[in-house]
């Protein structure tokens, strides 16, 4: 198994850990104990500070996954390290809270005729900003090192681990919804630390105070292609979390609430390919500066199938689930059903383009993706001003779905132009209509059981059909790799026993 493989099936693993552990803290502990409404002051402020620490990044994060390979063996490897992890995300940080406090009254203004709470809170959206924005760089500088797993299992295990503390303590009345906030936002800046002290442990990490080097061709060149992709960049991160963030202000905490309970659950369609993503990033940057085309497409395909394929999968389990989840959690949302089935339908049609976007940002024309950001990011906020009032949490989704969709031909299209590749096969299709046929039948079947059961019941039934059929219709080898291999092993544990 090669280091992609390796690595991304180990980040998969984490990165599933941590969702479970956020199931258990969004749909369990938060909507019971804090409820939907304090539940939705938390979400907008964790989104306010996605997009905060974004800004904040200064382009650092596309610096370090572009430019890493440039900079091995070279002297000024240590000063491209400080200026890309420390000098840089340090003045985002100034720079983007002297904004905030400048524009505090109208920010506060939109929110506060719906959110009438969360005015009083939101100033914890900083500490939460200030963790995500180096944790993202440092991750990123692992990534780039080829040491993504335990940054991962941090950033996706740890930080949650801190809001279930925060929680509990809340409910054993220790301490109050402030001191909740205090430990939910302190988290990110512990998680920072550890990072850190992981990589210098591991002697990956040295940094040098030199000004100098942004005299230097290279580094013209690595602020250049930065500040084309910041904005990129920052536009699609923006897009993202625009969602909860608009519902909250239109709609209020508790539809904020709401909203993000499906883009959570959407997030696990995402989740496969998003742990492949970390990995192939720095070979995706390499093999375009290699000029190693063949390998570039091989990557764009087998991301775009194999993403695909588990996807689909897991939007299957969801959306036929989710309503005997609801009535098992005691949840009385069953708006979030038709919420959940537009937002994942947008994340499988990111999926389904694979790493059209990475390539993009990679190559030489990575400028043309400042404008599909720029537009993509106006085309969400506008469908999301026109369709949230009229259909509330679920315009947010069908918003959501339309722009990427609009945004993913237009990245495609780049691909293609430049590099003759399109990630699609014909996989594509016969596992589309696999999963539609699949999705109907375990929809509308009848489960006469309780709840659990039939979720776990119709979840087997899901594997079994599902993972047979693309086994034997053979659409993806590397597939039939890893169910060869899982069977393989269960076959040994059953001999032992």
């Amino acid at each position: 198994m090669g280091i992609v493989q390796r690595q991304g099936f180990q980040n998969t693993l984490w990165s599933y850990a941590g969702i479970l552990l956020g199931y258990i803290n969004k749909f369990v502990l938060f909507t019971h104990i804090l409820k939907l409404e304090k539940m939705g002051i938390a979400e907008l402020l964790l989104s306010a500070a996605v997009v905060f620490a974004e800004l904040a990044r200064m382009g650092s994060y596309v610096m370090l996954l572009r430019f890493f390979p440039h900079y091995s063996g070279r002297k000024d490897k240590a000063a491209f390290n400080f200026i890309t992890t420390l000098f840089l995300p340090f003045a985002g940080c100034i720079l983007f809270t002297l904004l905030f406090f400048i524009f505090k009254t109208p920010i506060l203004n939109t929110f506060s005729v719906k959110c009438t709470l969360f005015p009083e809170y939101y100033l914890f959206f900083l500490p939460i900003g200030y963790g995500l924005t180096f944790l993202g760089v440092f991750t990123n500088y692992a990534q780039s090192n080829m040491k993504s797993v335990v940054p991962t299992a941090i950033l996706e295990v740890g930080n949650r681990m801190f809001h279930t503390v925060a929680v509990l303590l809340l409910w054993l009345n220790l301490i109050h919804f402030q001191g909740f906030l205090w430990i939910f936002s302190g988290g990110y800046l512990i998680a920072f630390g550890v990072i850190v002290s992981y990589l210098i442990w591991l002697k990956r990490y040295t940094i040098s105070v030199d000004f100098s080097i942004l005299r230097t061709r290279l580094m013209k060149i690595t602020l250049s292609y930065g500040f084309y992709n910041y904005f990129s960049r920052s536009a699609v991160i923006i897009m993202e979390q625009t969602g909860v963030l608009q519902v909250g202000a239109l709609m209020g905490e508790t539809n904020a609430a709401i909203y993000q309970i499906a883009y959570f659950l959407s997030q696990l369609v995402y989740t496969p390919a998003r742990s492949m993503y970390s990995v192939v990033g720095p070979i995706v940057a390499k093999h375009i500066h290699k000029r190693n085309f063949d390998e570039l497409k091989s990557i764009y395909v087998k991301s775009s199938l194999n993403g695909f394929i588990a996807g689909l999968f897991v939007f299957i389990i969801i959306q036929t689930n989710l309503k005997d989840l609801l009535i098992l959690l005691h949840l009385d949302i069953p708006e979030a059903v038709t919420v959940f089935f537009f937002v994942g339908l947008a994340r499988l049609i990111d999926v389904a383009n694979g790493v059209n976007y990475t390539i993009v940002v990679y190559s030489k024309h990575y400028k043309a993706s400042l404008w599909g950001s720029i537009a993509l990011l106006l085309l969400t906020l506008g469908l999301n001003n026109f369709l949230i009032p009229v259909w509330g949490a679920v315009g947010a989704g069908i918003a959501s779905g339309l722009a990427l969709l609009l945004f993913n031909a237009f990245n495609s299209y780049i691909v293609w132009q430049h590099f003759k590749m399109l990630p699609y096969t014909f996989g594509h299709i016969i596992v589309t209509g696999i999963s539609a046929f699949l999705l109907l039948l375990l929809f509308y079947l009848p489960f006469p059981f309780p709840p659990l059961l039939a979720m776990i019941l119709r979840g087997m039934l899901t594997l079994i059909l599902f993972t047979g059929a693309v086994y034997f219709t053979g659409v993806s080898g590397d597939m039939n790799h890893v169910i060869s291999v899982v069977m393989n092993r269960l076959k040994k544990i059953v001999r032992l026993k």
